[in-house]
């Protein structure tokens, strides 16, 4: 189904709609931008336990993407790692950690690949309400 988006004088700026496998599974989107004649699509790709493998974005039906983020899970369907490239280059490494014991979300470390830049968040305690 085709949506239209309005800006706040009531004009329409963008169309988007979505397209869909028979189980449901969402295979793309796309966004018609009307004043900046430009088209971006996003498509979305699954592995065999039907979980998201990875996007990719395109812009003007170009053949390569702008951006594609891939995504890898444990054994349990938790995800581990996601890996960003922009124009075919490795960006982004965003690795998540698990407690072995809770299975609770340990840690997530980002390294941004140019400037080797890496945050670390550690979770040391939940507490539950």
């Amino acid at each position: 189904s085709k949506t239209i988006v309005s800006n706040n004088y009531n004009l329409p700026y963008k169309e988007e709609w979505e397209i869909r496998n028979a189980d449901g599974y969402l295979l793309e989107s796309i966004e018609n931008f009307k004043m900046i004649e430009l088209l971006k699509s996003k498509k979305y790709f699954y592995n065999e336990k039907g979980l998201l493998s990875s996007i990719a974005i395109y812009e003007n039906n170009a053949p390569n993407p702008i951006e594609e983020n891939i995504f890898k899970y444990d054994a349990l369907g938790n995800l581990i790692e996601k890996h960003t490239k922009r124009n075919g280059i490795f960006i982004k490494d965003l690795q998540i950690i698990y407690d072995n014991k809770t299975q609770l979300l340990g840690s997530f470390i980002q390294r941004e690949v140019a400037s080797n830049l890496m945050y670390i968040v550690r979770f040391k305690e939940y507490k539950f309400y």
